[in-house]
């Protein structure tokens, strides 16, 4: 069973896009969760309308920073100790998964950590284009920029990545051998590199062929929010 969370705080207004989508095409069985805090009254509403769990926790905002890695350690233990845990997809709120997604469970190999080439689609006039159905995901510009060691950003190799952002980290947390605990950091790309290289190498992989589309600009809100909201039901 595939258990999909969501990390969502203030992030609604793209979920509001995002998750509708994800909601059909992520694979059954198997269980949705939006990761938010208790004063994310928005992603909570929204979460429950469309049918997703809600894990609500005050990690987020512990110990002054933005704290990705204590919300989903606080989830990771809850799974475990409540349900099978098997496959876990970790995904951010403004990722929207292709509809023709298909995982060949069968070929995935347990003890490696893949991720998803992204595309980016940087405005909502962009994105109305898209919904409409006038523009394909193809037409925008790739984002495969994973960080080297923990600062040095640089382009992605044919092969295996340096580290496998976290906008779409799919790992299978039963293994003895999968992280335990997911280590701290004051921001959260530097929590999903540390957490990417928990996995040797030959153990980091790009789904084939699967590509994502990323909403809005990358790589400015890993404190938090700080970019403007777009228009919650535009499309």
């Amino acid at each position: 069973m595939l258990n999909t969370v969501i990390c969502c705080v203030d992030y609604d207004d793209f979920l509001s896009l995002t998750l509708p989508v994800n909601m059909l095409v992520l694979p059954r069985p198997g269980r949705i969760t939006v990761l938010t805090a208790p004063w994310d009254r928005r992603t909570r509403s929204l979460a429950l309308e469309h049918g997703a769990d809600v894990f609500a926790t005050t990690a987020w905002r512990e110990n002054g920073m933005f704290n990705k890695a204590r919300a989903l350690n606080e989830w990771l233990r809850h799974v475990r100790t409540t349900q099978n845990c098997g496959w876990v997809l970790m995904l951010d709120a403004d990722i929207i998964l292709p509809r023709d997604l298909f995982l060949e469970w069968e070929r995935l190999v347990s003890d490696t950590l893949y991720g998803a080439r992204r595309r980016m689609c940087l405005s909502e006039s962009d994105w109305l284009e898209f919904s409409a159905g006038r523009r394909k995901m193809e037409s925008f510009p790739t984002a495969d920029l994973p960080i080297i060691d923990g600062r040095v950003w640089g382009k992605c190799p044919t092969g295996n990545p340096a580290a496998l952002s976290g906008y779409f980290q799919l790992w299978n947390c039963t293994l003895e051998s999968a992280p335990k605990h997911l280590v701290e950091f004051p921001t959260a790309a530097e929590y999903d590199v540390y957490f990417a290289l928990q996995f040797a190498e030959r153990q980091r992989l790009f789904l084939p062929g699967v590509e994502v589309l990323h909403l809005g600009h990358p790589r400015i809100n890993w404190r938090g929010r700080q970019t403007e909201r777009w228009q919650p039901g535009s499309a």
